[in-house]
């Protein structure tokens, strides 16, 4: 949580009405299910003239700006964070009120066809759920340049994940095709730039199963700042 941050500035907009906003509530809801998003709407600045618009939900006839710009102060500054390469191509951040999941960090997802993910929190707001979150938001910022930002190339990608022979970041990479590129940059960042904050076992492993992937991201020669 006192990690440096590349934040400015966050500066008030408008209230903003959008229709056909994804309801998510856990990670097996039903992709389909819409409802009206009513939010705050606020522009966050950082360092390397990178902005993005964070829309905080209210319910109707519940609006709390005090309480949503908190909200936005909050995941601004960790948005900050993240490194300016993750940070580049991103447009929105879309912060849901709804009931999350009973226990964890809530469901975070992207939207597969947009430069912009969504935040369903839980317990982020707490010291010992920070870091978790962070993470996530690693891992979601993972999937907006995966094939929408145009700096990924598909082959050399599919290539790395071959030479690897079946071996992944994570379970849940494992499992899922679609979240491998989202787990191993996550795992990358951290490996490359935050190793003392994870066991040498688990250092050990991630070097063994997903070299070809790291090697992969090394010679992007991502802008890292401020990390």
């Amino acid at each position: 949580k006192k990690d440096s941050t590349t934040f400015k500035k966050l500066t008030f907009k408008k209230e903003k009405n959008i229709s056909d906003v994804n309801k998510r509530i856990n990670y097996s809801a039903n992709w389909k299910t819409k409802k009206f998003f009513r939010s705050f709407s606020f522009t966050a600045e950082y360092e390397d003239n990178i902005t993005v618009e964070v829309l905080i939900e209210y319910e109707k006839d519940k609006k709390d700006f005090k309480k949503a710009e908190e909200k936005a102060l909050f995941y601004s500054k960790m948005y900050g964070q993240m490194p300016d390469f993750l940070k580049t191509y991103n447009k929105k951040i879309y912060i849901h009120n709804d009931f999350a999941e009973s226990s964890g960090t809530g469901s975070w997802w992207v939207m597969h066809n947009k430069l912009e993910f969504h935040i369903n929190s839980k317990n982020c707001h707490e010291f010992s759920g920070y870091s978790r979150c962070a993470v996530l938001m690693v891992h979601e910022l993972g999937h907006v340049i995966h094939k929408l930002a145009g700096v990924i190339s598909p082959s050399k990608w599919q290539k790395a994940k071959k030479l690897d022979k079946k071996k992944y970041a994570s379970k849940y990479a494992k499992k899922n095709s679609r979240e491998d590129f989202a787990e191993s940059i996550t795992a990358w960042v951290v490996i490359r730039h935050k190793s003392d904050r994870i066991n040498k076992s688990d250092l050990a492993k991630f070097n063994e199963f997903i070299p070809s992937r790291l090697k992969f991201f090394d010679e992007l020669n991502f802008n890292m700042y401020p990390l």
